[in-house]
């Protein structure tokens, strides 16, 4: 993870995610590119702790799609304007839901970390929390996915008991 942090090439000071919005909408295609290859990369990287492939995450040197560098400026954009919430405005909402909910949450989760699952159980009147304590962030994940099909599993077995199938 070091590794991938250092290679983003970017001024502490600075605001990564705006640093990396601007240089991926820059005029030059090349700088675009360059800079959205290194999001990615870490991106990657990221999304590998926690993963039984952990130690195949470096990237190779290769050419970014368009679709790639069109994703990359979606997401930047977002990630600029806090996805377009106000703070903790999502923690604020869920508090009217009274529906169950299931979080599944990888202990490792460096893009959504797993304080943020916690806040959101703490929040939702009827929810269960499931902390994996060696998962990652990708539900691709054999925990993380092993996890997702048990909860599914008893979801389905609790709803043919109510419905009576």
């Amino acid at each position: 993870m070091p590794e991938a942090h250092n290679q983003l090439m970017w001024d502490a000071s600075d605001d990564l995610v705006g640093h990396y919005y601007d240089r991926v909408n820059a005029k030059d295609i090349a700088v675009a590119k360059e800079a959205c290859r290194r999001w990615l990369d870490y991106e990657n990287q990221s999304m590998m702790l926690g993963s039984e492939i952990a130690d195949q995450t470096k990237v190779e040197r290769r050419e970014v799609t368009n679709a790639e560098l069109a994703r990359a400026r979606v997401q930047l954009h977002y990630l600029k304007h806090s996805c377009f919430f106000e703070k903790d405005e999502l923690l604020q909402k869920a508090a009217f839901i009274s529906k169950p909910a299931i979080i599944v949450q990888g202990g490792m989760d460096m893009i959504c970390p797993p304080i943020t699952a916690y806040r959101l159980h703490e929040t939702l009147p009827n929810s269960k929390l499931n902390l994996i304590p060696s998962g990652g962030h990708g539900s691709w994940q054999s925990k993380i996915a092993d996890a997702l099909s048990d909860e599914m599993e008893l979801l389905k077995k609790r709803l043919q008991a109510n419905h009576g199938n």
